[in-house]
């Protein structure tokens, strides 16, 4: 996770509202507001920050019980306001911090994460591959994008580029939708060709079966440029674009298998951040050319 997906996530908790209360009888205590504290336990979890606290408060009685108030001993109740008031006041400094240095996204930008290099050139070899790309799809006329490095974040390897129009973010969030697309029926491909080979068949054979899984990458990756190529672009039987396009999904593809994402500014509107994958859930990713040349096809009769 990057320092802007921690501000987003740091943006949607009230921290006032979040807050264990304590009603002291001494020598003990009532704990009040659990239940509101427990969903913003489940809310900043995610950030992998201050572990000490969020396992101590998901290991005691805070966070095993349903119940919005308890009366429990002194001692139990020191621990537990003070791991409280660390997380609060130690994720409220973080973000107060972000909201200082980390500048709001354009929402004609993409972040990348680069594949972890081994090395520099690695690295710059990695952000070549992702600028050509991008910029042999989306630098024309009918797009009208660029692209711009805004900011490489320190400590890891998140790109924030500029695109320039609406359109331009459009085409690149369905180009890693189509890579992530191809990418799994590879890897389809992959476990038949594993399994094939432990069958001991025929080398003729075997040869075959390759000749076919390779032929059915073709058809696929074909398959989801003519669609991209029919839904952004007004020619449709633009051979060259068609061949970019293939181009950007088998690169995207390949940067992906190496640990590469891509995904929406995060104040990208909401119709827009859902045609970019999810990179959680490769797995479940399927392909959308039906629904894009349907959608195509119903704009041209409702314009004639």
């Amino acid at each position: 996770m990057n320092l802007k997906q921690i501000k987003a996530v740091l943006g949607k908790v009230d921290f006032k509202k979040s807050a264990l209360t304590f009603e002291r009888s001494y020598p003990n205590a009532w704990v009040k507001n659990m239940v509101a504290f427990n969903r913003f336990l489940k809310q900043v979890e995610v950030l992998q920050l201050l572990r000490p606290q969020i396992n101590f408060l998901n290991s005691s009685i805070v966070g095993n019980t349903d119940k919005d108030s308890i009366f429990i001993e002194a001692g139990q109740a020191d621990a537990i306001e003070n791991n409280a008031g660390s997380l609060i006041n130690g994720l409220i400094i973080l973000q107060a911090t972000l909201n200082q240095l980390v500048p709001e996204d354009d929402p004609n930008s993409v972040i990348i994460k680069l594949p972890d290099p081994i090395d520099f050139k690695q690295a710059i070899d990695f952000q070549n591959q992702f600028f050509t790309a991008i910029s042999q799809n989306i630098v024309n006329s009918e797009i009208g994008g660029k692209v711009v490095l805004k900011e490489w974040e320190p400590g890891s390897f998140w790109l924030t580029l500029f695109l320039g129009t609406s359109a331009a973010v459009n085409l690149i969030a369905q180009i890693a939708w189509s890579a992530a697309v191809v990418l799994k029926k590879f890897q389809e491909f992959k476990i038949l060709e594993e399994q094939t080979k432990s069958l001991k068949i025929k080398n003729e054979a075997l040869d075959e079966i390759k000749r076919g899984i390779e032929e059915q990458m073709k058809l696929t990756l074909e398959s989801e440029a003519k669609a991209l190529q029919i839904h952004n672009f007004k020619k449709s039987d633009n051979h060259e674009q068609v061949e970019r396009l293939k181009m950007g999904i088998k690169t995207f593809m390949e940067l992906i298998d190496k640990g590469a994402e891509i995904h929406p500014a995060l104040n990208t509107p909401e119709s827009v951040k859902n045609l970019f994958p999810d990179f959680k859930k490769l797995s479940s990713v399927e392909s959308r050319t039906k629904l894009l040349t349907e959608a195509v096809a119903d704009q041209t009769k409702s314009n004639s």
